[in-house]
């Protein structure tokens, strides 16, 4: 298991890693609704240090017999998938800072190929989480997904009576729906910004 630090993180060029992406983003496909390549490569950063995935699972509902399951209970496909990678040694825990992530809704990663091995941040979105904002925040920069779950009177772009918890924009106890980008805009008020001008 590689040990790295946010200061060692090597960099690479754009078109090697997003090439790298999209491979990741095609193993990984078949067990998504939706699987986007997100962070410096979506902007067109000329260097790059990750590959960042935003994935919507594909779920099925378990049985309740089958491991005291409750009824209501759902499996993600993106989950078993993953541990098949992870068996297969395609996929491994990467440590940063002596820390390991390895959850359902975040998993960092090393992306094994014959070339070498690729940092990966995959972040999954699950209920109440948006797509929407999960992308628009994980496109970053990080300074720019900072400002926009930062209230106006803080200097952010959230407007007021609004605030950001598991993923989401809320409106008191109202979920406001963002199933795209543009909808985070349209919810903050602001006019649609490409990734590539989010510097």
């Amino acid at each position: 298991m590689q040990a790295t630090t946010k200061e060692d993180r090597p960099s690479y060029p754009l078109t090697k890693l997003k090439s790298q992406a999209e491979r990741l983003r095609t193993l990984l496909q078949p067990a998504c609704h939706r699987i986007e390549i997100a962070g410096s490569i979506r902007r067109g950063v000329p260097e790059v240090h990750d590959l960042e995935l935003v994935a919507l699972p594909t779920t099925y509902r378990l049985q309740p017999a089958l491991f005291g399951a409750a009824a209501e209970e759902e499996a993600s496909r993106l989950d078993e998938l993953v541990d098949q990678l992870y068996h297969a040694r395609t996929l491994t825990p990467r440590v940063t800072n002596g820390r390991r992530a390895w959850g359902s809704k975040y998993r960092r990663a090393w992306y094994h190929v014959r070339s070498g091995a690729y940092p990966v941040d995959l972040f999954t979105v699950t209920p109440p989480a948006q797509w929407g904002l999960i992308l628009a925040l994980r496109t970053g920069p990080a300074s720019f997904s900072q400002r926009l779950v930062t209230p106006w009177e803080k200097g952010g772009l959230l407007p007021d009576g609004l605030h950001v918890s598991q993923g989401a924009i809320w409106q008191e106890l109202e979920l406001l729906p963002t199933p795209e980008e543009s909808d985070v805009f349209r919810q903050l008020g602001l006019p649609w910004l490409p990734p590539e001008a989010r510097q």
